[in-house]
């Protein structure tokens, strides 16, 4: 026994050597600053704004000017009951996004029809969205599981959809979701913001095609297209109601204690806000969330306990009608009719 320790009171505390429950005694004790509370419920449009631009200061440097997205078509085909062309378009002046859209048969061009900007989760990017592959085998191990191929579904259900690449996915995936992710930290940029550029971009191709209608546009996806569809939604007013599916519950159950792909992540989000916060900010544009109660990503319990805290930020707007969870029974999938029933009653 060395002199040090013949000398410690007795009443020391332990010392702790797990970094583990150091973050957990970290995430336990922070309160984030523009977490929804009852002083809220009267200045609700103020905290929406203070949370707005928080999220986005956190997305990190974004291109200072948009570029006119110069959209290219590179092939059309007529699939079933649609047209489906693949586009590229700029959305800086060194980058381009290769995408789907999909128009269906017998629509005007008098700016009357739905819209529906379909982002995809981790895998192979927007071919599977979009239902390219129709080999047995390819439908069985990439689609069916995760009832993925929604952008093909709406399309087929008279909306127009358009499907782009995010960064890292399908034919702009020459770095992985973590080298984009470290580099960008390093440029002071962050792979959530450069994405929900790209899909802001998106949008102002979608609202220039002559048959949509820029007042009834809707975005949905699953799993990092569910994250990709919630921010993008709280940036982009222009969208008018989501689906976000696969990806609802609190920081901490999702992305501390089971943690994520990098680029999930918003460097200090936690100490500011949760993503009831985030989810409650949308209001009171329509917002429907989805989780299948077999999900092994989420714990059902905490999204049950979190949505309650959604549903009191839209009563705070007035826009308790507006707010909805699909619990359904499932496992990391989306779950469309739930979905395309949402979109026919607000778009």
């Amino acid at each position: 026994m060395n002199k040090e320790s013949q000398t410690m009171p007795k009443s020391q505390k332990t010392r702790n050597l797990s970094f583990h429950e150091y973050v957990k005694d970290v995430e336990s004790s922070m309160r984030p600053s523009l977490g929804f509370s009852a002083k809220h419920k009267k200045s609700f449009p103020l905290w929406r704004q203070d949370v707005r631009k928080k999220v986005t200061e956190l997305f990190g440097d974004m291109p200072t000017r948009k570029v006119a997205p110069r959209v290219k078509v590179i092939e059309q085909r007529s699939v079933g009951s649609y047209i489906r062309r693949k586009i590229v378009f700029d959305v800086e002046s060194n980058f381009s996004i290769p995408a789907y859209l999909l128009i269906p048969k017998g629509l005007k061009k008098n700016r009357s029809a739905p819209a529906i900007l379909a982002l995809h989760g981790h895998g192979r990017g927007k071919r599977d969205i979009c239902r390219i592959d129709t080999d047995p085998r390819v439908l069985q191990q990439f689609i069916r599981p995760l009832r993925y191929d929604y952008a093909h579904r709406f399309a087929n259900d008279g909306y127009v959809v358009l499907a782009p690449d995010a960064r890292g996915f399908g034919e702009i995936s020459d770095l992985t979701c973590t080298e984009m992710y470290t580099t960008m930290t390093l440029l002071g940029k962050t792979v959530v913001g450069i994405r929900v550029w790209d899909a802001m971009r998106a949008v102002d191709v979608l609202v220039s095609q002559p048959e949509v209608d820029p007042k009834r546009l809707g975005c949905t996806g699953l799993s990092w297209g569910g994250t990709h569809t919630m921010y993008t939604t709280l940036t982009d007013k222009r969208i008018k109601t989501a689906c976000v599916s696969g990806y609802f519950s609190d920081i901490k159950d999702v992305l501390i204690d089971y943690p994520q792909c990098p680029c999930q992540y918003l460097p200090g989000l936690r100490k500011f806000v949760d993503f009831p916060d985030i989810m409650g900010a949308i209001a009171p544009r329509p917002l429907l969330i989805q989780n299948g109660d077999i999900d092994a990503l989420y714990c059902v319990e905490i999204v049950q306990e979190e949505f309650k805290k959604v549903a009191e930020i839209y009563k705070a707007a007035r826009a308790s009608d507006k707010v909805a969870l699909d619990l359904f029974y499932g496992a990391h999938e989306y779950n469309y009719e739930t979905a395309v029933e949402w979109f026919r009653r607000w778009l």
